[in-house]
């Protein structure tokens, strides 16, 4: 009960902000549908997953089939959604997804602040070498060969599983796809 009050307390602090974040749905929904988009607050336009990007299939994920499915039920509880990386100024991670329509649309426009300074998060052109899908794997690096944070921390509240792994990699891929 605490969780979800601390989730709703999140939520309408970005609703009330006027932005839209893709976790914060108004509803719980079914496991199929992950429930609905939300308000967004004063011009903000929810999350419902009306952009095109939502849609895209992610290969070899059963749990979260398409780009939506990843970022509500992965990316939000996981990683966005428990502080670690949750907006530009709640949180303590180096990147921090922004509420757009697709947090991917964000991630490949930034770049690392921290260790891995100024490389993008995802790779538009080669999205094997995004630092966020390199910070997946178990000795991730740098760009320049210096050591990566590996993600989620060893520390981290939630852990990822091998699945959710792979559904992240893929989730990479689709969205650099044309």
């Amino acid at each position: 009960m605490l969780y979800r009050y601390k989730a709703f307390s999140a939520c309408a602090l970005v609703a009330i902000l006027g932005f839209a974040a893709p976790s914060c749905g108004g509803s719980e929904g079914d496991d199929e549908t992950g429930g609905g988009g939300g308000s967004g607050g004063k011009g903000g336009s929810g999350g419902a997953g009306t952009d095109p990007l939502h849609a895209r299939e992610v290969a070899n994920c059963e749990i979260a089939p398409t780009v939506k499915d990843v970022e509500q039920k992965i990316i939000g509880p996981t990683c966005a959604g428990i502080g670690c990386h949750r907006s530009k100024d709640i949180g303590f991670g180096d990147y921090r997804f922004v509420a757009t329509k697709s947090w991917a649309t964000d991630a490949m426009e930034a770049k690392s602040t921290g260790k891995c300074k100024d490389e993008p998060i995802i790779d538009k052109d080669n999205p094997e070498n995004s630092l966020m899908f390199r910070t997946l794997q178990n000795d991730p690096k740098c760009e320049n060969g210096d050591e990566a944070d590996k993600m989620p921390p060893s520390n981290a509240l939630k852990k990822l599983t091998d699945e959710q792994k792979v559904c992240l990699e893929e989730y990479i891929k689709a969205v650099t796809r044309d």
